[in-house]
Parts: structure tokens; sequence; C-alpha cells
């Protein structure tokens, strides 16, 4: 199923597992960018930056290098994710603007 969010200023809300010390790709559920016209909203000109945090101080971030994008679509691809098992937060963020994508990460 595709994710699709409006405009890159909207903000989404996603879940995921991912399972440790594997690499974790969300090629098959890529979020997709639209405009409220419905004409794709290219994203290849953006850098991102993914947070992984639990607490307020304990955190990792990954960054562009860890993203794919296509014309309007954006996925992860982690080659090891090496995290305890437990329950996250993340966030995804266009460097220099907001938050977009954010949710919970389960490491099983």
């Amino acid at each position: 199923m595709i994710q699709q969010i409006i405009n890159a200023s909207e903000f989404y809300i996603k879940d995921f597992t991912a399972v440790r010390l594997e690499p974790f790709n969300t090629y098959q559920v890529p979020f997709t960018f639209i405009n409220s016209d419905d004409t794709p909203y290219e994203v290849e000109a953006f850098d991102f930056l993914l947070t992984i945090y639990k607490g307020k101080r304990d955190k990792v971030e990954f960054n562009d290098n860890n993203f794919v994008k296509s014309s309007n679509n954006l996925w992860l691809d982690i080659p090891v994710l090496d995290l305890d098992t437990g329950v996250y937060n993340y966030r995804i963020k266009i460097v220099g603007y907001n938050s977009i994508i954010s949710g919970k990460l389960k490491i099983v």
C-alpha cells in the first residue's frame, strides 16, 4: 500500500516493525508525495534525516545516504539496524524544514 503525503509540510504517522541486525528497507511501502492538485511532488532535491529515539537523550540519526528518492517516492534503506529490541519513536524530516513523518519503530 502506498503511503500518500499531500505535500512536504504535512505530518504523517506510520509505524514499522524491523528485525534487529538485519536490513531495514521500506521499499514495499514508500511514502509518496503529491500536491493538492494530485500532481507528483518531487522529493529528489531534498535531504532527509531519520532520528530514532527512546526517551529524550538516547537517539540515533541516519542521514540522506539511508534514503532512496525516486521522483515523488521516498523509502528507507538501512543495511543493518543495530538497535536493541524494543519500541522506539522515530521521525523523518526534510533537512532545514519541519518533521514530516513520525511513528513507532518496533525492533524484534
